[in-house]
């Protein structure tokens, strides 16, 4: 981010903000951001470009609520990395869907826009299947309606939802659901 202007901004009355969407000289998932007196213009590359650049404006003017003044500035983000994410491992661990729909509004808020759900292994599994015994023993395990709206919710905060679906290789997961 580019430092401050020295110029302080008066804020009073109506104060505007501007968004557009421009991806002619913005790479993917980028953004543009102008504070000062009159206002404030954010352009970004796309829809997650704009949902980062409105995060860092929330910031801001969180930084300086209440105050009568405050720096303008310029700013230009771009992510370093395409593809930045975090895995939650539901076949070691237990985590509701309120909690993980928490962990969503999180990781979007670290600029994070991916979440990969390891959802078994041997010792548990995260998805309760209806027709099939696996996930039956986990109370916390996501019903498949559950993980579609835990998808939705990743992807309304631009997070991709990687669903890690493998085999139950583990000789002790299978001799487990299936004695």
């Amino acid at each position: 981010m580019a430092a401050a202007r020295a110029r302080p901004a008066r804020i009073s009355g109506v104060w505007p903000v501007t968004v557009t969407i421009d991806s002619a000289d913005l790479p993917p998932q980028s953004y543009r951001l102008c504070v000062d007196q009159t206002g404030a213009t954010l352009i970004a590359a796309d829809l997650a470009g704009r949902f980062y650049g409105q995060l860092t404006l929330l910031q801001y003017l969180s930084l300086h609520r209440g105050a009568e003044t405050w720096a303008a500035f310029e700013c230009q983000d771009t992510p370093c990395y395409a593809r930045r994410g975090v895995l939650v491992d539901l076949g070691r661990s237990t985590a509701d869907l309120a909690m993980l729909r928490q962990l969503v509004r999180v990781f979007a808020r670290l600029r994070y826009n991916e979440l990969h759900l390891r959802l078994y292994d041997d010792e548990l599994c995260g998805v309760r299947f209806e027709d099939l015994p696996f996930g039956h023993e986990n109370p916390f395990a996501l019903s498949l309606e559950d993980l579609a709206a835990l998808g939705r919710e990743a992807q309304a905060h631009h997070l991709t939802l990687v669903a890690e679906l493998e085999s139950w290789g583990h000789v002790g997961a299978l001799v487990y659901h299936r004695p």
